[in-house]
């Protein structure tokens, strides 16, 4: 399975007042030095259509990441998915 990448017609952090973009994301998950940790279920939450979370760079507020779009996610929902390291924005690319 390919590394998670993607465009989101609508770039805006999903959390309300929060101005960050995150349009075209390639979140860089081989960077992270730990492939059974981080790049392997992620990779597979991602392409089996789960997504993942992480904190919005800006706000810090949960994002959920998928295919098919971002949304906000709550710390009970945040704790059941798989999640993005805390540096995940200082790695990933966003155009």
């Amino acid at each position: 399975m390919a590394s998670s990448h993607v465009h989101y017609d609508d770039p805006n952090c999903p959390h309300p007042g929060c101005v960050h973009k995150m349009g075209w994301i390639d979140f860089k998950l081989e960077l992270h030095g730990d492939p059974e940790g981080v790049y392997k279920p992620l990779v597979r939450a991602w392409w089996d259509g789960t997504g993942f979370v992480g904190q919005c760079p800006s706000c810090k507020g949960w994002v959920r990441f998928s295919t098919l779009g971002m949304s906000t996610c709550d710390d009970g929902t945040a704790a059941r998915l798989s999640k993005l390291p805390a540096n995940w924005a200082e790695v990933a690319q966003f155009a």
